[in-house]
């Protein structure tokens, strides 16, 4: 991920790098930055299935405001 960073610095410079400046952005310079290194895969938790009844939407079969002629 730091080499991605890296890379996308390099390009928001643009002209305006000056010589050394990239070399400075190492792993430590992003780490201290509070980059962390995230190691294995991350898992969300599965959604809840529900009853079918809870699907509807939860005034499907009373309306709020009736409209009478």
């Amino acid at each position: 991920m730091w080499l991605r960073l890296r890379r996308f610095m390099v390009r928001r410079a643009g002209r305006n790098l000056r010589a050394g400046r990239s070399a400075v952005w190492s792993r430590e310079w992003f780490g201290d930055q509070g980059l962390h290194h995230l190691r294995g895969t991350v898992r969300y938790p599965q959604p809840r299935l529900r009853d079918e009844k809870t699907i509807a939407k939860p005034d499907a079969g009373e309306p709020h405001v009736r409209f009478e002629r």
